[in-house]
């Protein structure tokens, strides 16, 4: 997750409280001591209680996938540089669920199954990354916005983004392979790479898909947060 720092006219300054909430972490801002969110980005407790942060679209890809699309990245590196994650074994682990230990009370899904989570109005919903099969993208409306949803076998990453284009909705289709990330539009034909939103050739090259907000987690965490979310399955 990524969120606006800057509200009520100023920068504030956040650090991990070493608290956990609904078995994840809190926040909490220098200037006021309020917890915060960071699943929600939303004040749970003090003076900034309530208060929404503005979220940005983020994705969680591999670093040989980002390192091509952004060749020129810069990388922020801690003070003792390591390649490994303390969360590695916690990430590979089909039973352990959350930090202290959770259930999993929605059995509509296993626990540790991957899901791309999004808020529509209001409205959660995501896209499990298990029901891409065969494709690698979805064209998906809900409440008023067109939604398209690319899912990369080979990068295990999904990401979203509007696929309105100025005036013209596109809708798309796997393009190469479907466990790539490559997706073609069934207007133009043009090729877009599905990761980057970025049309590659065609009549439409150059153009940018908007990204939509959209959070890569597991779906026992997602669903800790959002009971009622609703769940894209395509065979329904």
């Amino acid at each position: 997750m990524v969120y606006v720092r800057e509200f009520e006219g100023k920068i504030n300054s956040f650090g991990v409280s070493g608290n956990l909430w609904r078995d994840a972490l809190v926040m909490y801002d220098r200037e006021t001591g309020s917890y915060w969110s960071h699943v929600t980005g939303k004040g749970i407790k003090g003076k900034y209680k309530g208060t929404q942060l503005k979220s940005l679209p983020v994705q969680h890809l591999k670093w040989s996938e980002w390192k091509k699309i952004h060749p020129g990245s810069k990388v922020l590196q801690k003070s003792r540089f390591t390649t490994r994650s303390s969360y590695d074994r916690y990430n590979r682990s089909r039973e352990r669920l959350g930090i202290v230990g959770t259930v999993n009370f929605d059995r509509r899904l296993d626990g540790k199954d991957k899901v791309l989570g999004l808020i529509v109005d209001d409205i959660p919903l995501v896209f499990p990354h298990k029901y891409f099969v065969g494709i690698n993208s979805v064209n998906y409306s809900i409440a008023g916005v067109n939604l398209l949803v690319v899912f990369s076998k080979d990068a295990d990453a999904a990401t979203a983004f509007n696929r309105q284009v100025g005036e013209q909705l596109l809708s798309f289709e796997t393009a190469v392979s479907p466990e790539g990330h490559y997706i073609r539009d069934i207007e133009t034909g043009t090729l877009w790479n599905g990761l980057s939103g970025e049309a590659l050739e065609g009549k439409l090259k150059g153009q940018k898909l908007e990204p939509f907000v959209s959070t890569q987690a597991f779906w026992f965490g997602w669903r800790g947060f959002y009971p009622r979310t609703a769940i894209w399955n395509p065979s329904e």
